[in-house]
């Protein structure tokens, strides 16, 4: 796009020739700037590059503004000045200085930010920047050819080539009834896009590949993601929200199975921030970027040290500057009703938040084979219901409970998908699977069999169906544990013992008696090492933060409506925040554990995985007193318990036997020894010896029934 080679950009270049009226200096007071939205840190930015003149200068070519004039009031301006018309035509070294009567302004295409960091420093006097100055007549391609006109003032966002690509191409048009297409202005985007990289680094040469920002944004926009491309077109009435986009992350989000948990996050940015102003375009369009970015990630709603924090700066303009006091107040009190019980989206939390969400989807793939569907979809496909107005709910590792709903239409699937995705939450950590061993040496950490088990029996117990899903429930994890590791310490020139199958069973009651579950909810630490790190609020939680919620990850909790505010932000309200979002889309779920018509202990039975002994296929089922059945296998269970428990009580019997044989033969001991004394003193008392020798009879016919 270097050379003018189209018929358009010939006539653009001519066009700017005929109109171009010449370059003056022009005080601050006669420029007048579109209506869109002032970029505080822009303008800190270029602030500081002027105070220390590094750049940003008037007298820069690259840095003058362009602006449109109309020819009669300049002949006059020029008239009263005392300035010939060529004199602005051609530079002498000085630029003339040219003032227009008071009400009048030019109509600036270019430079907001600088003349706005200008008027910061400069004193009134002095604030005249160098304009150059095109007649009204100009045409409008010229225009918004002028218009884009870039400096150094500041990199170009990701977002903004998005924005600007999908403006051209015509996209907003069809779904907006705009009129913004122009092949010819897409075309220098797309240009523009391929050589950033190469300004900024010349070893880097120019690709079409789906490596660089060009082949990445090229494979957004194919047909086979219009799911994607919809849900961030969406934004065209906010253009501030294109802000948090990221070239480099698009290959990550078109590679993960949950599209559909992506694209509810995507819709609830977008009806987040047209609640938050009420459906006005106009005021959608003059929210800023930088006050974006100084809301994002943040809950005033419900964190004390976020309302206080962002009211200075709503207070001092730094948030929602182009709006006035009653209007930025206004804005103010929405956002807080609606973060009572989530963060501020953006696409900075979003794209952050893949690498998450990419861990706990790839941990339900183990259940199903995603192919041509979302897996959403794949898992609604292997559901199946057992009653309508009635489902189940997880509500600790070890207990279920039964919810009867009559008369209520009860999504089963979205409550059972909701579990899925917890549970996965909860354990993500140790269920990636193992990649392959490419390398001699490597060490590879293999998915904890146990884990899996317990994702596989909950799905089956949920009402869903797979020959995966099977699989994973009829193997034994606990004795292929305990071939490995006897295969992994076997001497070299040994064999297999006839020992083999006993110390498997040996080392499989060891494993089951080891760990006990640990107490029901979340972990509290100490107040010092609550406060020595901050939660992150977005991407992957910290270890200690996800080992502290995972008793709170269970889907009666997710939804419980009463959330106290504090002061500092949570871990946990962070991730309650990322599960609003990701199920945004799908039917609401209300879950009322007093409704609940049975409750199953699931402490020594099957489904638990802490003590799992031996995995079978459930195939029947027993009715109970209250119309609810359980599992037959529960049923034996609970049998052999007692059975063990009428034992303990024998032995508990049989020991106090002992006990009391065991006194009184302390007792004859004790009459043993007293005789004995007195017999020591048998030269001064006459004592009885035939006693002294019953007794020691006694003793020792008592030892042997003992």
């Amino acid at each position: 796009m270097g050379r003018l080679g189209t018929y358009v950009d010939r006539q653009i270049a001519l066009d700017k020739a005929i109109n171009y009226l010449g370059t003056a200096s022009i005080h601050f007071r006669h420029l007048a700037f579109p209506e869109c939205p002032l970029d505080r840190a822009n303008v800190d930015r270029t602030k500081a590059l002027m105070q220390y003149g590094r750049a940003c200068l008037p007298e820069k070519s690259s840095h003058q503004i362009c602006a449109i004039v109309d020819r009669t009031q300049l002949k006059q301006a020029l008239l009263r000045a005392g300035v010939l018309e060529n004199q602005l035509l051609n530079y002498s070294g000085e630029y003339v200085d040219v003032d227009f009567p008071d009400n009048y302004r030019l109509q600036c295409l270019q430079g907001k930010h600088r003349v706005a960091a200008a008027a910061e420093i400069l004193p009134f006097s002095s604030r005249r920047w160098i304009v150059k100055l095109f007649s009204s007549e100009i045409q409008d391609k010229t225009k918004c050819d002028l218009e884009e006109e870039r400096s150094n003032e500041k990199d170009i966002e990701d977002g903004e080539f998005y924005y600007r690509i999908r403006l051209y191409d015509g996209s907003y048009d069809k779904r907006f009834g705009s009129s913004h297409q122009d092949t010819r202005r897409a075309r220098k985007w797309w240009a523009l896009l391929e050589g950033t990289k190469c300004a900024v680094d010349r070893s880097v040469k120019p690709t079409k590949g789906t490596s660089g920002d060009y082949g990445r944004l090229k494979q957004l926009f194919n047909y086979t993601h219009s799911r994607y491309t919809d849900a961030f077109d969406s934004f065209y009435c906010i253009p501030a929200l294109y802000s948090g986009f990221k070239n480099s992350a698009i290959q990550k989000m078109l590679s993960m199975d949950n599209i559909d948990e992506n694209i509810s996050s995507l819709t609830f940015i977008r009806e987040f921030w047209e609640s938050v102003f009420e459906g006005d375009r106009k005021a959608m369009r003059q929210f800023d970027a930088d006050s974006l970015r100084l809301l994002d990630c943040k809950a005033p709603g419900a964190v004390e040290s976020d309302r206080l924090e962002l009211q200075g700066l709503i207070a001092s303009r730094r948030i929602f500057g182009n709006f006035d006091e009653a209007r930025r107040d206004r804005l103010w009190q929405r956002i807080c009703v609606l973060t009572t019980d989530c963060l501020t989206p953006t696409l900075w939390g979003f794209f952050h938040n893949l690498k998450q969400l990419q861990l706990i989807s790839t941990c339900l793939t183990s259940l199903v084979e995603v192919k041509d569907h979302s897996l959403r979809q794949t898992l609604q496909d292997q559901f199946q219901a057992s009653r309508p107005d009635q489902f189940l709910i997880q509500v600790s590792p070890l207990q279920y409970r039964s919810i009867h709903a009559p008369g209520i239409d009860v999504d089963n699937f979205s409550i059972a998908y909701r579990q899925l995705w917890l549970y996965a939450w909860r354990h993500h950590e140790e269920m990636q699977p193992s990649p392959e061993k490419k390398l001699a040496g490597a060490q590879i950490k293999p998915a904890n069999e146990i884990v899996m088990l317990g994702l596989a029996n909950l799905a089956s117990r949920l009402g869903f169906e797979s020959d995966t899903i099977n699989h994973l429930r009829e193997r034994d994890p606990y004795r292929t544990m305990a071939h490995r590791h006897l295969r992994d310490l076997k001497q070299p020139g040994s064999r297999r013992s006839a020992k083999h199958e006993a110390c498997v069973q040996s080392m499989i009651d060891c494993y089951v008696s080891a760990w006990e579950p640990a107490n029901e909810g979340g972990t509290v630490g100490s107040e010092d090492e609550a406060l020595s790190q901050t939660p992150t609020r977005c991407g992957l939680p910290r270890l200690r933060d996800h080992d502290k919620d995972k008793g709170w990850l269970f889907i009666h909790y997710m939804h419980n409506e009463s959330v106290d505010e504090v002061f500092e932000i949570s871990s946990l309200f962070a991730i309650r925040s990322l599960y609003k979002q990701i199920f945004h889309n799908m039917a609401p779920v209300s879950v009322d554990l007093d409704t609940s018509t049975a409750e199953i202990d699931c402490s020594s039975g099957l489904e638990h995985f802490y003590n799992q002994r031996e995995v079978r296929p459930v195939t029947s089922k027993t009715p109970t007193e209250d119309g609810t059945e359980i599992d037959a296998y529960q049923i034996k269970v609970q049998e052999s318990s007692q059975t063990i428990d009428e034992l303990e009580k024998c032995i508990h019997e049989r020991r106090r036997q002992y006990q009391q044989e065991e006194t009184n033969l302390n007792n004859v001991k004790e009459q043993l020894r007293q005789a004995r004394e007195q017999l020591s003193q048998a030269n001064d008392t006459h004592l009885d010896t035939g006693r002294v020798n019953d007794l020691e009879a006694q003793n020792n016919q008592y030892k042997q029934e003992v």
